[in-house]
């Protein structure tokens, strides 16, 4: 407070400092906006916030999540910084490729098998809105899906 200014962080459901929460893994798109959510009207409640100068930072996907926190909870603006310039089916084939391998998995034959596999399964998941009854009665994506 000494700069006239406070830095809050709310991490990510069970990561880092984060306790009691879905399991991060386990969490949907709309259980994480949530779960922001809850940790800003937290911090609204902090007598030393000045609840009408509230800007929200996103890093990554945090630059996709703070404008959805932004709909929904007025604050000043929205920084993005890292996060994707691309759809959203764009963004998860991406990951598809990228996370194995930061994770460690060096098998790119079986990543691009999965790669070929998402883009069909994300298509019809995210530009044909197929629930995921319907894409559980397709096998290969049943597999996927487990």
């Amino acid at each position: 407070m000494r700069k006239g200014y406070v830095v809050v962080r709310i991490e990510k459901p069970s990561e880092g400092d984060s306790f009691g929460t879905t399991k991060c893994l386990d969490c949907d798109l709309k259980t994480e906006v949530d779960a922001f959510l809850k940790g800003l009207e937290k911090t609204k409640t902090f007598s030393y916030v000045d609840t009408t100068n509230i800007f929200l930072w996103g890093h990554s996907l945090g630059g996709i999540i703070a404008p959805m926190m932004a709909n929904k909870m007025k604050v000043k603006g929205v920084v993005g910084f890292g996060t994707a310039l691309s759809s959203w089916y764009e963004y998860v084939l991406d990951l598809q490729r990228l996370q194995p391998v930061l994770l460690g998995d060096n098998n790119y034959s079986e990543i691009e098998e999965n790669v070929k596999t998402s883009i069909s399964f994300f298509y019809d998941y995210l530009i044909l809105k197929k629930t995921p009854a319907e894409l559980e009665k397709n096998e290969v994506y049943k597999k996927f899906m487990t």
